[in-house]
This record gives C-alpha cells, structure tokens and sequence, in this order.
C-alpha cells in the first residue's frame, strides 16, 4: 500500500469534515511514518492549508505514551481541532490526552490513527483509523518467497498494492464552530 496515500487519504478525510486546524504526530521518523508525513502536507497544501506548526514527532517507538505526550506538549502551546496520528498507538494516547484537558471527542477534537489495530474498536469512543491490510500483506509475501523457492524465478510484478481503507469510527466528526 503506498504510504504517502494513506496520509493524504486521512487528512483529506480529516479536511472533508470541516477541520481546518490539523496537527500530525508521530514517532520515529522511519520510511512510513515519512511517507504519510508527505501525504498530510501535501493534502493540506492541496486545501491551502498550513499545518507546519502543527507537526510533532519524538525519535521513540510509537507507544500510547508517547501519543499522550506528545498530544499534552501540543495542547500547551496550540490547540488544533483535529489530528492525524501516524498510529493507532499514538492515536490512543491522544484520545487520553484529550480527554484529560477536556476536549470532547469527536465533538472538540477529532481524531484518526493508523493501522486499524484491534483495540481502535474498542477504545470509547471507537478511534478512526486507516485500515492497513497487514495480515494480507503477510501472506501475499510469503506465497511469493515459496513460488520463487519452488520455481526458482522471480515474480513479473515487483510491487503489489493491496490499498487501504479509511474506518470511520466514533472519534472522527464534523468540525463545530466555538460558541
């Protein structure tokens, strides 16, 4: 699936809602978390937006953590009205945040993450988040190294897009005007 896609698809959607005010957070910076960095900006480059202040990343493993950190430390200096989690952890971690300070979500603050992990679902409210078909993307590769075992010849495709799918979930919802 390609990366970069995958980040412009969430922060489209994020925009699409109403969320002019988008804030990024991630943490190591490896290719992934790169490429949908590329694609948050250029969804708001897209939508005449700037969200450069609004980028946060710690060198660290992407844990709940570290989303509740990172979210916290944002919250201190600007308050966004939606954020696009480069996963779901981290997204996690956000959602406690804002709870915390007392932001409503999806009502205050909208939230997506990424991966769809088992308990997106299951967190209060369900978190948004892009579904990435890992399993598949397991099995696909594995069926490919035993026919290249078994035939001894290279598969003619070298890159196969098994895409993506934006799970609208309970955290996510229409950007509200402060009264």
């Amino acid at each position: 699936m390609s990366q970069r896609q995958g980040g412009y698809a969430a922060t489209r959607f994020l925009i699409e809602l109403g969320h002019r005010r988008i804030a990024y957070l991630s943490g190591q910076r490896d290719d992934r978390a790169r490429a949908r960095l590329e694609g948050y900006r250029a969804a708001l480059a897209e939508a005449g937006l700037d969200g450069t202040s609004l980028v946060a990343w710690l060198p660290a493993q992407a844990t709940i953590s570290l989303g509740r950190k990172l979210t916290e430390e944002m919250l201190a200096s600007e308050v966004p009205d939606a954020i696009f989690c480069c996963d779901d952890n981290i997204a996690l971690g956000a959602l406690f945040a804002c709870q915390q300070a007392g932001l409503e979500v999806p009502r205050r603050m909208s939230l997506i993450g990424f991966n769809d992990l088992e308990f997106a679902a299951a967190s209060n409210p369900p978190l948004s988040t892009v579904l990435t078909p890992r399993a598949d993307m397991g099995r696909v590769a594995s069926e490919l190294v035993l026919q290249v075992i078994a035939t001894g010849k290279r598969p003619r495709t070298r890159r196969i897009d098994l895409g993506f799918e934006i799970v609208a979930r309970g955290s996510t919802g229409p950007h509200l005007v402060a009264s």
